[in-house]
């Protein structure tokens, strides 16, 4: 089964190509290799997308490097299509900005948890939505998860 992470930003503050670099210099922090696939503006609105991808990778053999992926999320930025996230208690200025997305596995709920914690440490304006929740974790309340024991229901039940 996939899972879908959502990270909303304020629409004022989004721009696809310095989100995109944010993104960038998170998976560089976290030693992860980011691949864009396509850069392209949507046939239907006209808005400007990055599609693309984040590895863990290891090499297993020493003559050939990179040559296999631990974990792989894909993911898409896009800029401000119109539609507010209204069904969250945040205000109606965030969209949704940048959407990850994996088959679920619990080894990846670790990994966004700590994608997660390298990313709001830097973007502390932006809020993050597990799939469909009505409820979203603010970058002060991704820090305060940090402080705590680690706990794996961090996406499914909101802890703090």
């Amino acid at each position: 089964m996939g899972m879908i992470l959502l990270i909303l930003k304020k629409i004022q503050d989004c721009n696809v190509s310095d989100t995109c670099q944010q993104l960038a210099n998170v998976a560089e922090k976290a030693g992860l290799r980011m691949l864009i696939n396509r850069k392209y503006n949507d046939e239907y609105n006209g808005h400007e997308c990055i599609e693309g991808s984040i590895c863990e990778i290891y090499t297993d053999n020493p003559n050939r490097e990179n040559s296999r992926n631990t974990f792989c999320c894909q993911f898409v930025i896009e800029d401000f299509d119109g539609i507010n996230i209204d069904w969250l208690d945040i205000g109606d200025d965030h969209f949704q900005a940048i959407s990850l997305e994996v088959f679920r596995t619990e080894q990846y709920d670790k990994f966004f948890f700590d994608f997660a914690i390298s990313y709001f440490e830097d973007n502390y304006n932006d809020y993050l939505v597990y799939d469909s929740e009505e409820w979203a974790y603010s970058a002060n309340e991704i820090m305060k998860l940090k402080d705590i024991p680690y706990n794996e229901s961090w996406m499914y039940e909101k802890l703090v």
